[in-house]
């Protein structure tokens, strides 16, 4: 975008900007490449049927806003020619991401429409201000359009305040109990397996490793054998002649078992583990089981 800019505008000392970005940027870059690039070619995005469907798609998800965008570059004297222009690299980040997929989960390219539709707000603010300025039918028209634009996201912020549909429960008070043992007893180099989801206390809370964290967000950022990680961990929960290949395999010190270990998900086996493990922590139906290979 900013390259575009520079085109447009040659007057201004654009190195200012370019010089810091390549310095500072190019080293993180470097740094996040990850083993395989996912970026790809993804045409219509996440959009299906064809070119009625990708139209119908983003009809559905930001019709009037896209509606009233195109209006303010078409309605004459409602935008300043030198904003339009300004704004016009802005949509590469809706033309690009409907074109290419730049991480493992396409869902991800959501974060470039976001940059669009903020930058596009104030062409599209300044639509509805000069239809409120003219006469009763264009007032009309500006309600409108502030209820198509805004409705959605009200009714959803106003979904969000009952808590008896939106509570998402967490953890219990047994499972803050052993992430805090975890993060005072164990040296900061214990390896622990646990089970891989996004509401497991002791990964988010512990500070320790574990063999996978929840596959949902290691796929997404590229880990190397993220679905083997996972399944290994699983592995380990189960017990068994396997589990203890796995043990050594990842060097797993430490195993928790509670109420998301026994889920049928994963399906702890707790009976193995105490037969073949010293518990070293428990808290109601939490325990830390030492490995049998440690």
């Amino acid at each position: 975008m900013v390259a575009c800019w520079a085109v447009f505008d040659r007057d201004h000392p654009w190195w200012r900007f370019f010089i810091p970005v390549v310095v500072l940027g190019a080293p993180v870059a470097m740094w996040l490449q990850p083993p395989e690039s996912s970026v790809r070619i993804l045409v219509g995005w996440m959009a299906d049927g064809g070119p009625a469907g990708w139209v119908w798609f983003w009809f559905r998800n930001a019709g009037p806003f896209i509606i009233l965008l195109v209006v303010a570059h078409a309605w004459k004297g409602t935008v300043r020619r030198e904003l339009l222009w300004a704004f016009a690299p802005a949509w590469l980040l809706w033309v690009v991401p409907n074109l290419v997929a730049f991480h493992p989960w396409e869902w991800n390219n959501t974060k470039y429409f976001a940059f669009w539709q903020l930058l596009g707000a104030f062409l599209v603010g300044a639509v509805v201000l000069r239809l409120a300025r003219s006469g009763w039918a264009g007032r009309a028209g500006a309600v409108v359009a502030m209820v198509a634009l805004c409705a959605s996201g009200a009714l959803d912020l106003y979904r969000a305040t009952d808590s008896a549909v939106t509570l998402i429960p967490w953890t219990s008070a047994d499972g803050l109990a052993v992430a805090a043992w975890v993060r005072d007893e164990l040296p900061l180099e214990a390896v622990l397996a646990v089970a891989p989801t996004n509401t497991h206390p002791v990964p988010s809370l512990s500070g320790h490793a574990v063999v996978s964290g929840y596959p949902g967000w290691t796929f997404d950022l590229a880990v190397a054998d993220w679905e083997g990680r996972a399944d290994d961990e699983v592995t380990i929960l189960r017990g068994g002649p396997e589990a203890l290949v796995q043990i050594r395999r990842h060097g797993v010190d430490y195993v928790v078992i509670g109420p998301l270990e026994r889920s049928a998900e994963f399906g702890a086996d707790e009976t193995w583990w105490a037969a073949n493990a010293e518990r070293v922590f428990s808290s109601g139906d939490w325990s830390v089981y030492r490995s049998p290979e440690g």
